[in-house]
């Protein structure tokens, strides 16, 4: 008679990076500045500058606002990419907290 081998599945689930999500915390925040005094126009300047580094006051490109903007979202794929490679994601699952990883 065979024995059956027991598998295991682990059904699919959202977790959420949240060194990328601080990565977009600068952007947002700006972003947001400029659509709560109502200025949608300036929100979309202001997110271009920081995302791309267009300056749409002077048409010009510089990497000013790139401290808000690109910056920190690559520091954040950066730290989430380096903890996958650590362990520390995986020690998290392990722990059973859900929904979160760094």
């Amino acid at each position: 008679m065979a024995t059956r081998i027991k598998r295991h599945h682990k059904k699919p689930s959202i977790t959420i990076p949240l060194a990328v999500v601080a990565g977009f915390l600068p952007i947002g925040l700006d972003v947001g500045q400029q659509i709560k005094n109502g200025d949608w126009n300036e929100a979309g300047n202001v997110m271009v500058h920081n995302l791309l580094g267009i300056n749409r006051w002077n048409n010009k490109w510089d990497t000013q606002g790139f401290s808000h903007g690109l910056y920190p979202i690559a520091a954040g794929f950066g730290v989430h990419w380096l903890a996958s490679k650590l362990g520390v994601n995986r020690a998290i699952a392990k722990a059973h907290i859900p929904f979160i990883r760094i």
